[in-house]
C-alpha cells in the first residue's frame, strides 16, 4: 500500500485508488466511531478528522517500520490516541453545555 501512495503522483490509476481508499478509510471512521462523534457537523469533522489521522496508514509505518514498535504495541498507541481524540471530543462538548 506504501507502494502504490509512493505511485499516485504518477500513475492515475493509483491516484484513483489512494483517492477512493481515503474515502472510505473517512467513512470508516466515522462509521466506527460513530455512537461517539459530536452531532453538530463542524466539531464532528474536526473529530473525524483527528482520528483520520490516528488510523491512518502512514501513522502506523511510523510506529511500526520507523520506531520498531511490535504489532500489539502499535494497536495499543492507536487505541490509546483514538481514545485520546474521543475524550477530548467529549470534553469540550461538556464544556460547552455549561
Amino acid at each position: 500500500m506504501l507502494g502504490l501512495l509512493a505511485e499516485e503522483d504518477d500513475d492515475p490509476r493509483a491516484h484513483t485508488m489512494c483517492s477512493e481508499g481515503r474515502t472510505l478509510h473517512r467513512k470508516w471512521v466515522d462509521e466506527l466511531f460513530g455512537a461517539a462523534l459530536p452531532v453538530a457537523p463542524a466539531e464532528r469533522a474536526r473529530i473525524v478528522d483527528a482520528l483520520v489521522v490516528v488510523t491512518d496508514l502512514y501513522s502506523w509505518k511510523l510506529l511500526r517500520r520507523d520506531q520498531g514498535l511490535t504489532v500489539d504495541d502499535v494497536c495499543d498507541r492507536m487505541v490509546l490516541l483514538s481514545e485520546a481524540v474521543v475524550s477530548a471530543s467529549r470534553g469540550a462538548i461538556e464544556r460547552n453545555r455549561s
